[in-house]
């Protein structure tokens, strides 16, 4: 009885070494896929779409957009579906951008092709998942603050208010390990509250104080890229 039960011990972390270990490759792969849309000027539409397509939680969107490495363990699955999701969303951009640049042609316009990377015989076993983790901010953050600050100029472009919430939760999540945001809701006094993983709140009362926080974020981020 004891030898069976160690070896059912052995056989769970086996399968859970392999569940992680599949999980870094999808997050590498979808790295490699976000380079390409960033590079071909479709990545703010995808990021637009998915966060005002209604289909995902706040901390969906942070593990598909900015924070992968903060999976749930007991959730890999689940996690591992998110980074497959952001690689169709790119496909359908990617397939979207061909037909219009079809109907439209332009001459000598760089003509982008999706390409599919291949990662045989590479092992993710030890592979770090917060570098990975990093260099997804690194292809979204600025997107993420140029979405909000965008569609804020005019009225024809606007979001509502619950979708600025959710973007302004997905940038909070870049600004250090205690603001992985959980939760992005409007209240009943039509305020946006953002909560953390610790049950910390943040408050914001309007779309201009969000667009105006992102604003000062971005300057900041500018000023520390030159110096």
């Amino acid at each position: 009885m004891k030898l069976f039960f160690i070896l059912i011990l052995y056989a769970f972390a086996n399968v859970l070494t392999v569940d992680v270990a599949n999980y870094k490759e999808n997050v590498f792969v979808a790295n490699l896929y976000t380079e390409q849309a960033l590079n071909a000027g479709v990545l703010p539409e995808i990021i637009k779409g998915v966060v005002c397509g209604n289909r995902h939680t706040m901390g969906e969107l942070a593990i598909m957009f900015v924070v992968p490495e903060r999976a749930d363990p007991d959730h890999l699955v689940e996690c591992t579906r998110l980074q497959v999701d952001l690689r169709k969303e790119i496909h359908v951009a990617f397939y979207n951008l061909q037909v219009t640049q079809a109907k439209k042609p332009v001459p000598n316009r760089i003509s982008y092709i999706l390409k599919n990377p291949s990662v045989k015989g590479l092992n993710f076993e030890n592979a770090d998942l917060l570098h990975f983790g990093a260099i997804r901010r690194k292809l979204t953050q600025d997107v993420i603050k140029s979405v909000v600050i965008d569609t804020s100029i005019k009225k024809e472009t606007q979001l509502a208010f619950e979708k600025y919430c959710l973007l302004m939760g997905l940038i909070s999540c870049t600004e250090g390990r205690d603001y992985f945001i959980i939760d992005a809701v409007i209240n009943d006094d039509e305020e946006c509250v953002l909560t953390n993983y610790n049950k910390v709140k943040i408050t914001y009362h309007s779309v201009e104080q969000i667009v105006e926080h992102v604003k000062i974020l971005r300057q900041q981020a500018n000023l520390l890229s030159r110096s």
